[in-house]
């Protein structure tokens, strides 16, 4: 009786669990649905309100995917589904006819059958395999075996039976496949994932723990068969006893052991599809180049490093310098398509990257320096201590390699030309004219500044006013000293946050119009939309550095950071920073000046006061140059070719003469190289 019970019981509660499980799962899945769908129309409603051009292209398209679009050219869709979806759209009495028609003038419809054009019989056990493979709920790769198998086997007046069929098998597939073949990306569905693997645990749990009361029970009443229970009833009780709490011990090890592990190890759940994983060292080998990684000493002790492409025996170098809140891997991010280092090493450039302080792995001689005096710099340190250790390094580099003795004159023995952009060129003025107001060489034959910093005449009202308020803020919170991710886990977290934003048009449209609005470019073709540059980007930037740049936008003024008068008196010798517009006859080496017209970081005006300075004291070692298409980033992430040959070409001596000024365009078919009117 109790068998019998226990057997009764067992398979209505394995269905109930089953039913819960798998409601549960379809409720998540909608759920993730109308959140897509949520996010999708706030999108498309922000992105009217703001920029409407893009809003009509959105529409556009979804008009032309969903009504008036050829059904000859659908974006996506199979020969197959295309087929099926003009058959569908065909009435019943047309189809009937076409079919007809086309069995009486096909010219195999009375001899044998084709390999592409089968028998009925052989459709029959297409058809039959297909079923059998929808009731058994295939897997995905089995399914398209199945599909294929299908179109090939199958002629064209069978197609509309067999998209039923299809639709079924479609309909079969678990929520957690993906039935287009497309790896999982983003932090959505991730999470989306992550929260059915926790539904699957825990009724998974309660199944287990199920079937052990059920197997306590049968094996409690084995001892019915021989008659026994009087006899040994303690004994079963203390086995009985003994198995559940073996069992309740293993329940608790189990999830305690799946909780450490997930909840509180999330990055073990994170699907590492959707982002580059690899290392920089992986990314540029795998690429075709060659790639080392030198660490390099300051004077005040911090331990910054110089990535490096090398040619050892080039006597032509080039030493790259980043940006704010960047990398020198930002210079190789984009591939050997468009990256602007690994151009010029083909060209036979010796290339090294330098990472200012701050960027991992940046590190201190004293290994129990405190945070607040670890960040506490800015960008006069950078300027005059760091990239100073760069071309000392790069010098007794270079000595090594070509042989040279300590005597030889540098200036003969190869060249070294610096590019900069933005806070990299801005440091690169600073320290070219503190060299020379000290007397020292700065080791340069020639500097290429892509949108440099310094001077901030026209800023965008958003720096105006984002600039002092950020500072305010971070004076009310005296323990933040640099603006960082906190760790690698929320770095991937970042990345995979942006290939949701890049995955939908209207997120991605929305996104790239911001960015637009903060650093320039075009809408239609962002630098930001081509390379996922999260992973190399906010590794550690300090608080002096942004308000370095605050006192350049309210001042007015390109000058070094304002300590306070104490404190300047014995930086500088004076009250008031120095002014380095001041000292632009001091740049003895030809500049090339490097604007994008629809920058709107570094706006072009900003630019061109510092080719007047210039100008004004050697008009033939100042050079400027303009694209008419280019925003901020577009001179790192999405250097096109057209912008590449116009770079080298200024570290070219035997390239002709050009113009003070010339215009260009990303595009080599649009580009012009005029000179502008008075």
């Amino acid at each position: 009786v109790m068998d019998s019970a226990l057997s009764y019981i067992e398979r209505p509660v394995d269905r109930v669990l089953v039913s819960i499980n798998e409601t549960m799962r379809s409720f998540t899945h909608e759920a993730w649905q109308y959140a897509s769908q949520v996010a999708n129309g706030s999108s498309v409603f922000v992105l009217g309100l703001l920029h409407r051009p893009a809003l009509d292209n959105y529409m556009k398209q979804q008009r032309r995917i969903h009504h008036i679009e050829p059904k000859s050219s659908l974006p996506g869709i199979s020969p197959f589904a295309r087929v099926v979806k003009q058959n569908r759209s065909k009435k019943p009495s047309q189809q009937s006819e076409e079919i007809e028609e086309e069995n009486e003038n096909s010219p195999n419809s009375s001899g044998p059958p084709s390999p592409r054009s089968p028998s009925p019989k052989n459709f029959r056990r297409s058809s039959k395999k297909v079923k059998r493979r929808r009731q058994l709920n295939v897997s995905q790769p089995m399914m398209r075996r199945a599909s294929k198998s299908v179109v090939r086997s199958v002629s064209e007046p069978d197609l509309l039976s067999l998209a039923d069929e299809w639709d079924e098998i479609q309909s079969n597939v678990p929520d957690d496949i993906n039935v287009d073949g497309v790896q999982p990306t983003g932090l959505f569905e991730d999470l989306r994932l992550f929260q059915l693997t926790v539904i699957n645990f825990i009724m998974s749990q309660i199944r287990w723990l199920w079937h052990s009361i059920i197997a306590i029970g049968h094996g409690f009443n084995i001892v019915s068969l021989f008659s026994l229970q009087v006899i040994l009833f303690p004994f079963l009780v203390l086995q009985s006893t003994w198995a559940a709490f073996c069992r309740t011990v293993v329940f608790v090890r189990q999830t305690l052991s799946w909780i450490s592990d997930t909840l509180f190890n999330p990055s073990e759940y994170l699907s590492k599809n959707g982002i580059d994983n690899r290392t920089k060292e992986e990314i540029v080998k795998d690429s075709g180049y060659p790639y080392e990684l030198h660490p390099v000493t300051t004077e005040d002790g911090y331990i910054i490093t110089l990535e490096r492409l090398p040619r050892c025996k080039s006597r032509k170098v080039l030493y790259f310098q980043h940006g704010l809140i960047d990398s020198g891997f930002t210079w190789l991010a984009s591939g050997n398509t468009t990256s602007l280092a690994m151009a010029a090493y083909d060209e036979g450039y010796d290339i090294f990257l330098g990472n200012f302080r701050g960027n991992a792995p940046t590190s201190h001689i004293d290994s129990n320096i405190s945070a607040a005096n670890y960040w506490n710099f800015t960008i006069n340190d950078h300027a005059f201590k760091d990239i100073p250790a760069f071309v000392h390094y790069i010098q007794k580099t270079k000595r090594e390699e070509l042989d040279l003795d300590p005597e030889d004159d540098l200036t003969e023995s190869f060249e070294l030309t610096v590019i900069g952009h933005s806070m990299g060129g801005m440091a690169t003025i600073m320290y070219i004219i503190q060299c020379r107001r000290d007397g020292r060489w700065h080791g340069f034959k020639k500097a290429v500044l892509l949108s440099p910093a310094g001077i901030h005449k026209d800023s965008p009202p958003l720096a105006r006013v984002g600039a002092p308020l950020i500072d305010n803020i971070l004076r009310l919170m005296p323990c933040v000293h640099s603006l960082r991710f906190p760790s690698n886990f929320m770095r991937v977290i970042s990345a995979k946050v942006m290939e949701d934003v890049k995955s939908t048009n209207p997120t991605r449209d929305l996104f790239t119009y911001i960015a637009t609005m903060l650093i320039g470019g075009s809408v239609e073709d962002h630098s930001l939309n081509r390379v996922n540059m999260v992973r190399w980007v906010f590794t550690g930037t300090p608080v002096g550095v942004f308000r370095h740049f605050r006192q350049l936008i309210s001042s007015n003024r390109f000058q070094g950071f304002d300590f306070g008068k104490k404190r300047n008196r014995k930086e500088y010798g004076s009250d008031k920073p120095p002014c380095y517009l001041d000292y632009y006859d001091l740049i003895d080496i030809p500049v090339y000046y490097m604007m994008g017209l629809i920058d709107n970081l570094i706006r072009p005006a900003n630019v061109i006061a510092h080719f007047d300075a210039h100008a004004k004291h050697h008009p033939n070692k100042a050079f400027l140059k303009a694209f008419a298409d280019a925003g901020h980033v577009e001179f790192t992430l999405g250097v096109s070719e057209e912008m590449t040959n116009v770079i080298l070409s200024c570290l070219d001596d035997n390239a002709e003469p050009e113009p003070a000024v010339t215009f260009h365009s990303l595009h080599s078919e649009s580009a012009e190289n005029v000179s502008p009117p008075n």
